[in-house]
């Protein structure tokens, strides 16, 4: 994501909606399959591990509601200390929450569409400062998704 715009890791801040880490399915499935099987074998050991207890990942309207609830301030701030000149959403919930933080008075759109519209720059105002928004792809988006920030990697390459 970030080579194609000329960037490294320590040119950017990176956030999230929201501040807890939520496991995906496959995560979910993982810590299943694989590591509550060692809790019970190791129960007796006398090196107990103990028992996962990770969040459901939400849907993207419980996303948008937890972070338009209770995340605004904290965003806010990091938005106001980091002072990007450029903010990079992933998928439709960091869209909808980056809309939600830019107010009505911008024309920022509700959802991402996998068309020629894709990764087109939009400039907002949040937390008092005039950005760049670049909404994306979520990495786990649908596959119409995925083709349509290939296509935008090829015109940015």
């Amino acid at each position: 994501l970030l080579d194609p715009l000329g960037l490294q890791r320590p040119d950017v801040w990176i956030t999230d909606c929201l501040d807890l880490y939520h496991a995906s399915k496959g995560n979910a499935g993982r810590v299943s399959d694989t590591y509550e099987p060692l809790v019970g074998q190791l129960a007796n050991s006398g090196h107990p591990l103990p028992h996962a207890s990770l969040l459901q990942h939400p849907s993207e309207s419980e996303i948008v509601r937890l972070a338009v609830g209770h995340h605004i301030p904290r965003l806010e701030r990091e938005i106001q200390v980091c002072a990007p000149r450029r903010i990079i959403t992933l998928g439709n919930a960091a869209l909808r929450v980056v809309r939600h933080l830019a107010g009505a008075a911008h024309d920022v759109p509700k959802r991402l569409k996998a068309d020629s519209s894709y990764g087109q720059a939009i400039h907002i105002e949040v937390a008092g400062r005039g950005v760049e928004l670049l909404p994306l792809a979520h990495p786990a988006a649908p596959k119409q998704y995925q083709q349509a920030h290939r296509d935008w990697l090829l015109g940015v390459s």
